[in-house]
């Protein structure tokens, strides 16, 4: 077994080549199941509670509002500091494209 996990590492398109048949099985075993997949389930009326269809929904309104605060980057915003009675001078800076030299905050 560790002969043949060697080799696969070694050789990429070994692994590809698997990849591929594995694809195409997939493949071929949908389109000639579908059929019998349509006829045994697809075709099937279900019934479902409201109160479920409401809980699912509410569900994925909350999943999909905590998805969108993670991907915003939304943190924790911390107070600011409050300086106050000290005079700020800053060597240089640059704001728009201007390069500001010696200036100071009152």
């Amino acid at each position: 077994m560790k002969a043949l996990t060697l080799w696969l590492q070694n050789n990429p398109v070994a692994i590809l080549i698997m990849f591929v048949v594995v694809i195409l099985g997939g493949i071929m075993t949908i389109i000639l199941g579908w059929r019998a997949f349509y006829d045994d389930y697809l075709s099937k009326a279900v019934t479902v509670p409201v109160w479920l269809l409401l809980l699912i929904l509410i569900i994925g309104c909350l999943f999909a509002v905590q998805l969108a605060g993670v991907q915003s980057g939304d943190t924790v915003v911390k107070e600011l500091e409050t300086t106050e009675n000290k005079r700020i001078v800053v060597p240089q800076n640059v704001v728009d494209g201007k390069k500001i030299e010696r200036y100071q905050f009152d």
